[in-house]
């Protein structure tokens, strides 16, 4: 059982390494990203990629729409900190920083829907649940060690 195990496993692992030398790597338009990147988000649309700030007014979040960059109204000029991490929360591109703000794009505007005590370093989201993990004891004035929840209205401790 063991070693029909490790040559499925093998086999797998073969598969897998023949497909990614398949792949061809292009280039994203001209000028790339002026700073380093941070984070990265990718829709069946867009790529997101936030980046290492640039100065008070710089845009550290850009989007890619297939034929060139672009950028949002800067979250971090706003409230602070680095684009840690970007993801998509119910159809809303949701982004947060090394400060500990969580924020939502509006289409226009960035919303803060929650300020950790400290930075976030991870978000996903998983059905209508939103979560946040990070170095933080709290997140949108609720007491939670690490690792949070928010259901689109309120956050809870996990």
């Amino acid at each position: 059982m063991i070693k029909r195990s490790v040559k499925i496993l093998s086999g797998l692992l073969l598969l897998c390494i023949s497909n990614s030398r398949a792949q061809n790597w292009t280039a994203t338009g001209n000028i790339g990203l002026p700073r380093p990147l941070l984070s990265m988000y990718a829709d069946s649309n867009y790529l997101y990629a936030g980046m290492q700030s640039g100065g008070s007014n710089s845009n550290n979040i850009r989007v890619w729409n297939g034929s060139q960059w672009d950028t949002l109204l800067n979250p971090c000029s706003i409230l602070g900190g680095r684009p840690t991490c970007i993801t998509k929360y119910q159809n809303s591109i949701v982004a947060s920083t090394d400060c500990g703000t969580v924020l939502e794009w509006t289409g226009s505007n960035w919303s803060a829907i929650g300020l950790a005590n400290n930075g976030i370093s991870w978000l996903w989201a998983e059905a209508n649940d939103l979560y946040a993990v990070g170095g933080f004891d709290t997140i949108g004035g609720v007491a939670a060690s690490r690792v949070a929840k928010w259901n689109g209205t309120i956050w809870s401790a996990i």
